[in-house]
């Protein structure tokens, strides 16, 4: 697992644009004001939201900005009804949001290698960030994205994985799963990778629930996987 990084300022968002996805997720925009450096593909960032500090994934790569302002994209599921119309209220009278921007270590390697991406749900949040940095630097090396979901209407982003595989030697495979029991979803999932795999060098970055990522994690090393080439941030 990867540390967490307590390496940020608090610092002041606004949300600027909002709108629905068809598979029921909501597409937030923010902009960040007085942060001291920018995310990185596969961070976090928190949001203080009636008292409470909710940690949210970052579903973009950072902006080429050289000030304090970033943009960052959320993916929210419709299912935390009450904070989403705590933000839309916030999103119409342009309130500043109290953040800690950025958090979180889990980052790409220093130097090309395959990558193996686990992803449930608006998990896919940092997936997205990492492969729109794997374009920009003009990654060489395979990967391959799994994303599960408990129902096949709700994924998204089809027309990004597509342009994404004109760059990127990307192998993307969804994965329904119907089942509550996390035993039979991570069954469908190692089904997609030969038992015997085990790819040299091959960073896996994990975003799931805690009981998720805990079995996941045992899976892969069982298989042969070595610590610090998993990646996840328990958030």
């Amino acid at each position: 697992m990867d540390d967490l990084n307590q390496d940020h300022k608090d610092a002041s968002a606004t949300i600027t644009k909002w709108h629905s996805l068809s598979a029921g997720v909501e597409h937030i925009f923010l902009k960040i004001k007085g942060a001291t450096h920018s995310h990185q593909a596969g961070q976090y960032l928190m949001i203080l939201v009636a008292d409470l500090w909710l940690p949210f994934s970052i579903a973009n790569d950072a902006t080429s900005e050289k000030n304090s302002t970033q943009h960052v994209e959320l993916f929210i599921r419709m299912r935390h009804s009450e904070m989403l119309e705590i933000l839309k209220q916030g999103f119409s009278k342009k309130i500043k949001w109290q953040v800690r921007y950025p958090q979180g270590r889990m980052f790409l390697p220093t130097f090309p290698t395959p990558l193996l991406f686990f992803a449930f749900g608006t998990g896919i949040s940092p997936m997205r960030s990492f492969l729109q940095r794997c374009v920009a630097i003009k990654w060489t090396q395979p990967i391959q994205c799994i994303w599960a979901t408990a129902h096949p209407n709700r994924f998204f982003l089809d027309d990004f994985f597509v342009e994404m595989q004109k760059y990127l030697k990307l192998d993307m495979r969804r994965i329904v799963c119907a089942s509550n029991d996390t035993d039979v979803l991570i069954e469908q999932v190692f089904a997609e990778i030969p038992k015997n795999q085990r790819m040299h060098n091959t960073h896996v970055y994990l975003a799931a629930s805690y009981e998720a990522v805990i079995k996941i994690n045992n899976e892969l090393r069982g298989r042969g996987w070595e610590e610090q080439y998993i990646h996840s941030d328990l958030i």
